[in-house]
């Protein structure tokens, strides 16, 4: 016997505080644009693009992890301070 089709997802609704942190390099994650449009309409949703990394935005440099621990000390707000994205070292991919 076959299954019914549950029908369409239900829309995000939001009510939990989120910080989405999106590398510029990231091969896995929908384009910037899509991503805020994604949760435009969702409370409590901070989206933020840190340059010059990819994937794992926490793994490589201070900031991204300074900004993230910052905001969970206030998640109810978007992060206070991102300064720190602009001194991000551009990848040197070939020396």
């Amino acid at each position: 016997m076959g299954t019914a089709d549950p029908g369409p997802a239900a829309p995000i609704t939001g009510g939990v505080p989120t910080l989405i942190m999106r590398g510029w390099l990231d091969p896995f994650s929908a384009p910037i644009r899509d991503v805020t449009a994604a949760t435009a309409s969702v409370g409590g949703v901070h989206v933020l693009e840190v340059p010059n990394q990819s994937y794992n935005v926490l793994g490589y440099v201070e900031c991204p992890r300074s900004i993230r621990n910052a905001w969970i000390d206030a998640p109810a707000r978007p992060p206070a301070d991102v300064a720190c994205l602009d001194g991000i070292p551009d990848i040197e991919l070939a020396p």
